[in-house]
């Protein structure tokens, strides 16, 4: 595979900044979440409860496919040594920095937005700093790049041992063709997993970790995707095959998050079962639908597409405090949900681009985050 595949670039890049859709529309949402609790008294919508959902079936298991996709690509490529440099650069590092850094301040924005969002509490209230806001085994939203670590420790590790020869290896290739062949039937099988995990997490949807030393279950869910990712691009010739029934997947998978999302509205609860098994084939085929779509349409060099992709790192490792704090301004204004929503993601967006683009891209910084950018001659 030696021509860059610009589709997966951008695949990758939409599935980073639907971060900024997906934490925005926790706000005005009536989704029950342990892991957020910021929601606007004043303006909330069942339509944001059905994006979420949405959102959350295919947008981490694509995210993680990719990351398994390129890891796999510069292995084999430049060799593990080269490998685990260019991870140690573009991963660990800003997963450090991020952690020193950004993780207080946002910490310190939920601290206030929590009493901002409370009703009767003067919004020129801030809370005290304590601590706890430094604390680094709660990770947050910096979960992914911890998971990311973890997953390329074990597929190096597995790559270089000696039960990872060519013969199993070559067995390994040939059974992961037949899971990409006959769809939609091998999802049905690729399902089987991420619905075994799930069932151990005791969740209909996948849950999401935010400690450093990470719960198994929501572990393992992830990895699957990882390593279906990693033996995509070891497997001769199997991204051509996701051209095939590219429509009918999206489609099936709309109705599959629909009849999920009827189920928790309407709150079932005798139909556990049947949510997991929803919820994980919708996934599947969601990421065989859009990774088809992608290498079928967009598959074209795109600057302004290669621009996002370069900002989309940083757009996702500010955008959070931003939209709490922004958020947090919105609640007392005469606004719909609606409003207030297309208004936090567009300064939100605005702003996290602007700071790439003024600080970030061609600086020390970009540097760290993407490798270093040179300034357009005029």
């Amino acid at each position: 595979m030696k021509e860059r595949i610009y589709s997966l670039d951008k695949l990758r890049a939409v599935m980073m900044l639907l971060g900024v859709i997906f934490h925005a529309s926790l706000i005005y949402s009536f989704m029950p979440t342990e892991a957020w609790e910021l929601h606007d008294p004043n303006s909330r919508s069942y339509f944001f409860s059905g994006l979420i959902l949405l959102l959350h079936t295919f947008r981490m298991p694509i995210f993680f496919i990719l990351a398994g996709f390129f890891a796999a690509l510069i292995f084999y490529k430049k060799g593990a040594r080269k490998m685990l440099e260019n991870r140690f650069k573009r991963i660990f590092l800003p997963f450090v920095v991020a952690l020193i850094t950004l993780m207080p301040i946002y910490k310190y924005s939920l601290k206030y937005g929590q009493l901002v969002f409370m009703p009767d509490v003067d919004l020129h209230t801030f809370p005290s700093l304590s601590w706890d806001i430094f604390n680094p085994l709660i990770i947050n939203y910096l979960w992914f790049l911890n998971y990311l670590l973890i997953f390329i420790a074990v597929m190096v590790t597995l790559a270089l041992s000696k039960s990872y020869n060519s013969v199993n290896l070559t067995r390994l290739k040939s059974i992961f063709r037949l899971s990409v062949q006959n769809q939609p039937i091998s999802i049905i099988w690729l399902s089987l997993l991420p619905i075994i995990t799930l069932y151990f997490m005791d969740s209909p949807f996948a849950k999401t970790d935010f400690y450093l030393f990470p719960h198994f279950p929501s572990l393992l869910f992830y990895f699957v995707f990882f390593l279906f990712g990693w033996l995509l691009y070891c497997t001769e010739n199997t991204l051509k095959l996701f051209h095939e029934k590219i429509w009918f997947n999206l489609v099936l998978a709309t109705v599959l998050v629909v009849a999920d999302g009827m189920l928790m509205l309407y709150q079932v609860d005798n139909y556990f079962y049947l949510k997991i098994m929803l919820y994980s084939v919708a996934s599947w085929l969601y990421c065989f639908g859009f990774i088809g779509l992608f290498l079928k349409y967009f598959n074209r060099k795109s600057n302004v597409m290669q621009y996002l992709s370069d900002a989309s790192y940083w757009v996702y490792l500010t955008h959070l405090p931003v939209i709490v704090v922004i958020g947090s301004m919105f609640v007392d204004l005469p606004l719909t949900a609606i409003e207030k929503f297309l208004s936090l993601i567009f300064i939100t967006y605005a702003l996290t681009i602007l700071s790439y683009h003024y600080f970030v891209r061609y600086t020390f910084v970009g540097e760290f985050l993407n490798g270093k950018k040179h300034l357009p001659t005029t």
